[in-house]
């Protein structure tokens, strides 16, 4: 056997495999790993925080447990945890653990301490991200306290109880004055919510001056409309939705006046189906000068506009316009130059939409990734028939080289083994 060999063995018995996999993953995307690594440590070595926990009321109780002591002068000197029945909350089981004379190791001395424990971490959960809110009843002004510092609290396999050392003095707690105990009563709660991690990250873009944002609709015959009260364009397309020009010859208000909009249509089919924003220009042309009729502004509209009048009527819907762009006494003087051989031009240009994109969350993944080095690699080895091309692929470029190393490495350690590790996640 060779010295590498012996030394491949050696790791292998001692459980090595784990550190050096996220070892070798961490150094590979370090573009990504450092600053999360950096941001870690410093939250949580080189820079710890004191949160404040704020005290709050509201009527409703906690949504996930609520617990009354009755006789608790009984165990209110005890330094000894009282547990609650478990619970379920989020998917998972809890105990409330209420420590009346305060957890001291983790400095609840002359405090009350209350936690929440998980009892079951879920095999391939590698951290449960939960907001706690604990609450006391308070008889005197007939609502609950709220205790919360606003921080999020991570549970694992290796962290299962989580909750504040110092929540409320004993002495404001053991004061009947402060309502917080009713004779040798007290109500304890706890509110559980579970943060799922983001999936999706929509990308709104403000594209100025997008490709084919003009559009020129030429009316001939403009006399011989005829008594339709609406009449409208050939549909365009700019960004990711259809529009059209929308004209009423004689006016839809009182007043007898051209009246001309822009609408936004149907969404492209690849389209993400969410609010639209335009700056458009809509412009009656002078068909004999330069001195042509303008209006600017902004249009707004959303997907739920699309389903109403779908099923109504889009002819409510003005758009972005106006309902008096010009007289139609100076519409018909030929003079002017608006109306030419019974012919009217009309432009709009749309200088600014939105275009939006939805996809998953890259941080999401690359979070899977830092938690799973190992699963990820063998998931990669997998989903590759013809590894040996893929890696020299992948061994062209320099900044890919560590990373193949670390795949081959870890794919030596788990050729025997991989099924024993359970599931294998897909990113």
């Amino acid at each position: 056997m060779t010295l590498f060999s012996r030394i491949l063995l050696f790791l292998k018995k001692k459980s090595f495999s784990i550190a050096v996999s996220s070892l070798y993953f961490y150094i590979c995307k370090s573009h990504f790993c450092l600053p999360y690594i950096y941001t870690t440590l410093k939250s949580t070595i080189f820079c710890p925080k004191k949160f404040i926990i704020m005290e709050t009321l509201r009527e409703e109780a906690p949504s996930s447990y609520l617990m009354k002591l009755v006789g608790f002068s009984e165990v209110k000197f005890s330094h000894q945890p009282y547990e609650s029945a478990d619970f379920d909350a989020a998917g998972h089981k809890w105990r409330l653990i209420f420590y009346p004379a305060g957890k001291v190791e983790e400095g609840g001395k002359d405090h009350i301490s209350i936690y929440a424990r998980v009892e079951n971490v879920g095999a391939s959960e590698m951290q449960i991200d939960v907001e706690l809110k604990f609450f006391l009843y308070n008889h005197n002004a007939k609502k609950y306290s709220v205790f919360q510092d606003g921080t999020v609290k991570h549970y694992s396999k290796e962290k299962k109880e989580c909750g504040f050392a110092q929540m409320l003095l004993r002495s404001k707690f053991n004061d009947p004055k402060n309502g917080y105990t009713d004779g040798d009563a007290c109500i304890v709660g706890v509110e559980i919510f579970v943060i799922k991690p983001i999936e999706k990250v929509e990308r709104v873009v403000f594209t100025q001056n997008p490709p084919t944002n003009k559009f020129t609709w030429k009316i001939s015959d403009f006399s011989k409309l005829g008594d339709k009260k609406y009449h409208y364009s050939d549909e365009f397309v700019v960004g990711e939705r259809k529009w059209r020009i929308k004209i009423s010859p004689k006016g839809d208000k009182k007043v007898r006046a051209l009246s001309v909009y822009v609408q936004a249509m149907e969404y492209l089919p690849n389209a993400v189906a969410s609010t639209t924003y335009a700056k458009l220009k809509l412009q009656l042309m002078n068909q004999k000068n330069t001195n042509h009729i303008e209006k600017r502004g902004t249009y707004q509209t959303s997907f739920f506009f699309i389903i109403v009048f779908h099923f109504f009527s889009r002819e409510k819907e003005d758009g972005y316009g106006t309902s008096e762009l010009i007289s139609v006494e100076d519409l018909n003087d030929e003079s002017k130059g608006y109306l030419v051989e019974d012919t009217i031009v009309l432009e709009t240009t749309l200088l600014c939409v939105t275009e939006t994109k939805v996809k998953l969350c890259d941080m999401c993944k690359y979070k899977f990734f830092l938690l799973n080095p190992r699963q990820h690699a063998k998931s990669h080895w997998k989903k590759n028939n013809n590894m040996h091309n893929h890696l020299l692929q992948l061994w062209c470029n320099p900044h890919n080289r560590l990373y193949v190393f670390g795949v081959v490495f870890l794919g030596l350690f788990d050729n025997v083994d991989a099924s024993a590790e359970g599931e294998v996640y897909q990113i």
